[in-house]
């Protein structure tokens, strides 16, 4: 009786862990007054393509349809010497999202800083993630 109960027991929680596996990342932050929230598909990130959506919102909270979203990002290296990979997406509008593609070359740490356009004015928000 034993063997009956604990096989299925492994196949679900196999299946559980594959399922967590397949989440999204989010990072959110701060650009002046907006307020961005970044959903990387992949989590953890890998290397190569990985899609991402943006959000951004005033201070209302309401939606920011109309800015231009661009997405710098790169490799970090030793302190004074430039990043040897330095990348630029820009992120197209889809609904109350943009949306765009960061091909991750390599493995190790990113720096990404999300570019918000609006009025003429540019706000900006950094952050790091690894990619695996």
């Amino acid at each position: 009786m034993r063997k009956f109960v604990f096989v299925p027991l492994i196949v679900l929680l196999l299946a559980g862990l594959g399922l967590a596996s397949a989440r999204e990342y989010r990072v959110s932050g701060k650009a002046g007054g907006y307020t961005v929230n970044v959903i990387f598909d992949n989590s953890p990130l890998e290397k190569g393509n990985n899609p991402v959506k943006i959000a951004v919102s005033d201070a209302d909270s309401r939606p920011v349809t109309d800015a231009k979203v661009v997405v710098d990002y790169s490799m970090p290296t030793l302190p004074g010497k430039p990043s040897m990979m330095s990348y630029t997406a820009t992120a197209t509008g889809n609904g109350n999202t943009y949306e765009a593609m960061l091909d991750l070359s390599m493995r190790g740490e990113w720096t990404f800083v999300i570019n918000v356009t609006r009025a003429g004015k540019t706000d900006a928000m950094t952050f790091n993630l690894i990619v695996r």
